[in-house]
């Protein structure tokens, strides 16, 4: 420490400042040893070169999303929401920008969400609990996240499939999730009667199926039939005498006509199908059943 010349001779004088330059050159010059002391109050460095403590370098706070503050009063550190599923944003000096984490809200909570996140929330992700699909968001919309497999599409199954929210195609009307966040309702096909083409015999194969025509029937009208019936030479001939004199012919050799009509009455309500299928060539039954469900 430097010592206050005890008189103010020249050479004291002098002597107390070398004491006091001792002390600021390695401010200047090099790093400085505060020998187990903390240097208190540093404002935000500017610089590089600016002096900053460990704390100031990996400050981080956990608190409720309400008490986040404004980004300029805490530059450079992480603000974790204990009530938003622990998602984490950044403070650049002006804004909030995301860092990592997941939400995890149903789809009638997706708007609200939305409400709340602007530009600088891009990239954050939102697990869709109800759909069992992933969003992200764009930095003004929702879209699917590109490891997601999207929605509104067919797949068939022997029961629903594991992953995803799934409905059976069975002619129930449901709603599907889009990737900006709303929905539509689709009437589903109903494919429960769904069959295919055996490629070996196992348990579980249907036998074959006669698929029959639908449709409504109606009445047969009156109408004509006209019937042509050809005759054949006769089994037996005979000879006449046609003269009384001893002169003959023979009759009814010959292949002759008939033709008749006649009208019918209304015939009755009937329906004519297709008859049954015949199984392969290999004698293996001819189609297998499968469920058909739809991706949500």
């Amino acid at each position: 420490m430097s010592r206050v010349p005890s008189i103010l001779s020249l050479e004291e004088v002098q002597q107390s400042f070398r004491d006091m330059w001792a002390l600021i050159s390695p401010l200047l010059t090099g790093n400085l040893n505060m020998k187990g002391r903390r240097i208190i109050n540093l404002g935000a460095g500017t610089d590089s070169t600016d002096a900053a403590t460990v704390a100031q370098a990996l400050s981080a706070r956990i608190d409720v999303f309400a008490n986040r503050g404004q980004a300029a009063f805490y530059p450079n550190q992480y603000f974790t929401a204990s009530d938003r599923n622990y998602l984490t944003w950044l403070s650049n000096g002006t804004n909030w920008v995301y860092a990592y984490g997941r939400y995890k809200r149903t789809q009638a909570q997706l708007s609200a969400l939305a409400s709340t996140l602007t530009s600088t929330d891009a990239l954050l992700e939102v697990e869709v609990t109800d759909y069992s699909h992933v969003l992200r968001w764009t930095a003004s919309v929702w879209e699917f996240h590109p490891l997601d497999d999207g929605s509104n599409y067919f797949r068939d199954a022997e029961t629903a499939p594991n992953r995803g929210t799934w409905q059976l195609c069975d002619g129930t009307t449901v709603n599907v999730l889009n990737g900006d966040g709303t929905t539509s309702s689709i009437v589903t096909r109903n494919l429960t009667g769904h069959h295919r083409k055996s490629v070996a015999a196992s348990p579980g194969l249907a036998a074959a199926i006669a698929p029959g025509i639908s449709g409504s029937t109606a009445t047969e009208a009156a109408h004509t039939h006209g019937v042509t019936i050809t005759s054949g030479a006769p089994s037996a001939t005979a000879t006449v005498d046609n003269t009384l004199a001893g002169s003959t012919t023979t009759v009814g050799n010959a292949i002759h006509t008939h033709v008749v009509n006649g009208n019918t009455g209304a015939g009755s309500a009937h329906l004519h199908a297709v008859g049954t299928l015949a199984v392969d060539a290999t004698g293996e039954p001819a189609v297998y059943k499968v469920l058909t469900y739809l991706r949500r």
